[in-house]
This record gives structure tokens, sequence and C-alpha cells, in this order.
């Protein structure tokens, strides 16, 4: 047969077999300028990676990082640019999840696992100081910030923003040291024993009143 082609129709068998092989090959061939890839890495080139395995948690994760370090809206999540991103890096083998999926189950793990950091460099530091203000916004509401302020184990000053609320109530010392017994609770704050905390505020009279009635050492 291959006579036959070779003879009466000018064919070149050698040369079609050789493309033919070539094309088969893919990227799996080899060139001048391309290296040949493994047989394992034929096999996984275009392989999905699981939504359960190492992979596609380590990027989860980065991806959370970057929403929560560089104050991203969750949208970024849906954006053209930000998939293209996501699929050139991982070269196709991360699915992106959904913006829903990110809301309900990749930040809220963030959340825990970020609040169980700060807790335990909460217990571990030997004094927290806090600082604290309220402020009612142009529309009109009112909210109260809390940050806490520490020395880790190396010396190194920590800051945790631990709460920003928005309360429809005023702001009397009653409630601000309503907002600061319930934010020690929250973070477990309570069970230190004689552990001193200090709150360093501005003049306000409710607010270092409040302070001091939440069991804090006022610091004007």
């Amino acid at each position: 047969m291959t006579i036959h082609l070779k003879r009466y129709h000018s064919i070149d068998v050698d040369a079609s077999c050789k493309r033919k092989a070539s094309d088969a090959l893919g990227d799996c061939g080899s060139s001048r300028n391309q290296v040949q890839l493994t047989l394992k890495q034929c096999i996984n080139k275009g392989t999905v990676w699981k939504s359960d395995s190492i992979e596609s948690k380590n990027v989860l994760a980065a991806i959370a990082d970057y929403i929560v370090k560089d104050v991203e809206p969750l949208s970024v999540v849906e954006g053209e640019g930000f998939r293209r991103l996501m699929s050139v890096t991982t070269q196709g083998k991360f699915k992106m999840p959904s913006r829903r999926y990110v809301t309900e189950t990749v930040l809220p793990e963030k959340f825990v696992k970020l609040q169980c950091e700060v807790k335990l460099s909460l217990k571990d530091a030997q004094n927290v100081s806090f600082t604290t203000d309220s402020w009612t916004s142009r529309c009109t509401d009112n909210f109260t910030a809390v940050t806490a302020h520490l020395l880790g184990s190396n010396m190194q000053l920590k800051c945790f923003l631990l709460q920003t609320s928005e309360s429809s109530e005023s702001h009397t010392s009653e409630n601000v040291a309503k907002f600061l017994k319930d934010l020690l609770e929250a973070w477990d704050m309570r069970n230190y024993g004689n552990k001193p905390f200090t709150a360093t505020t501005d003049n306000a009279a409710n607010i270092t009143k409040g302070a001091k009635e939440a069991g804090m050492i006022n610091i004007r």
C-alpha cells in the first residue's frame, strides 16, 4: 500500500505520518525550542484541581488575604480581569468559586482563624491597652470603635481593631460601659484574672466614665 501511494499518487507517506504524529503529540511533543513534557505532566495538563485539594485551598486562602488586606469589594471575584488572572497563574487548573461561596464560606473561615490568633495574642500579653472613641456620621449614625495594643513575645508592638459597631442608642456612659464589657466577653478577656486593662480616650465625660465602669484604667 505504501509503495502504491508513493509510485502512483506522489504522496510522501513518511512526511505525512510525521506531521500526524507531531499534531497528535501537541504540547507533549518536542521541538527545537520546546522541552518535551514528562508522561505525568502530559496527563496532568488541563486537569482541574478538586475543590478540597491542597492547591485549591491555598489559592482560596490567598484570595481571602487579598480581599481582607487590600480592603477589596467582594465583587472583585466576579471581575473578568481577576478571573483571567487566576486562570493564567494556575494554568486553568483552579475553578473560580462564586461570590456567594467566598462570602459565606471562605471569608467566615478566614475570620475564625484570625480571631483565634488574636485571642491567643491577647491571652499571652502581660498587659493590654485599648484606645476607643465614638462619633456620629454625617447621616447621624452612631459608631464606636475599639483597638487593642500590646507587646508580643519579641517585644514587637501589635495592634488589633477588635470592633467597630453602629449603635442606635445614644453615647451615654452606661451604653459605652456595656459596649466595652460585651467586647471583653466576646474576646474571652473576662477570664484573664487580674491582668490590667487600660483605656486611652479623649476628655469626653461619657467615654471616660464608661471606661471606668467597664473596669478599665482610664488614661487621657
